[in-house]
């Protein structure tokens, strides 16, 4: 089934803001629905950080712990995301570079997670089944159809 909704984490930004970009902008241009949904401070808004980077227009929605009062794999912030999504759990993507916040809590809300991890998985990690991973941002495509 193909990817209705690609939920990123701030660490997919981190990562490389150039090509995240680049990246994310093709995926959005063919019609997939981008949502931001990252942990942060009470107080702290990354959608500044977004739009230094020229990638604020690119979320539909922007979904922020600090600001929503729960996070990262918390139940309550998953089913905001798949509410975010717009679509079934099962067309979401989540792509993000922390195994319990980013592979863990999607699994079990019924999307499917991309890891991004430049050195792969570290001693003693396993892959969860069902879970794509990447060494970079530019290898997102592959996980969309």
């Amino acid at each position: 089934m193909s990817v209705s909704c690609l939920v990123v984490d701030d660490g997919v930004i981190d990562h490389g803001v150039a090509e995240s970009g680049e990246v994310l902008r093709a995926i959005a241009a063919a019609g997939v629905r981008l949502v931001f949904a990252g942990n942060t401070e009470p107080g702290d808004d990354r959608r500044a950080r977004l739009r230094t980077a020229g990638l604020a227009d690119l979320f539909a929605v922007v979904l922020q712990s600090g600001q929503l009062g729960v996070a990262k794999p918390g139940l309550i912030f998953y089913r905001l995301v798949v509410a975010a999504a717009g679509c079934p759990p099962d067309r979401v993507l989540c792509v993000g570079r922390d195994m319990a916040r980013d592979v863990v809590g999607p699994l079990v809300h019924g999307m499917r997670p991309v890891l991004l991890r430049p050195d792969g998985l570290g001693p003693g990690e396993l892959l969860p089944y069902g879970t794509g991973l990447i060494r970079c941002v530019g290898e997102l495509p592959a996980f969309l159809g």
